[in-house]
């Protein structure tokens, strides 16, 4: 598992190094809230026509095995996460 803040370049290596891998966008603040679980494919979490995925609000966890990332979310209070709509992972 792989955290992602103010690191783009680095993220966006990560989800083209592992296609088969899922990734949490969750708020930066210390208890994120409403997390979304996406493969790491999903145009909506990599697509080249935006920037600032990690320097922003919001940050990456990213991990190949999704049960890792649902315990981070629970280990960090968010009970709120949620799956992508789009690419249902």
């Amino acid at each position: 598992m792989e955290e992602f803040v103010d690191r783009d370049e680095e993220y966006l290596a990560w989800v083209n190094r592992y296609p088969q891998g899922f990734v949490v966008n969750a708020h930066k603040g210390v208890s994120p809230s409403n997390s979304v679980l996406h493969k790491a494919t999903c145009n909506t979490i990599k697509t080249p026509m935006r920037t600032h995925w990690t320097t922003t609000d919001y940050k990456k966890i990213c991990s190949v095995n999704k049960k890792e990332l649902e315990e981070w979310c629970e280990s960090v209070g968010d009970k709120g996460m949620r799956s992508c709509k789009f690419c249902n992972p």
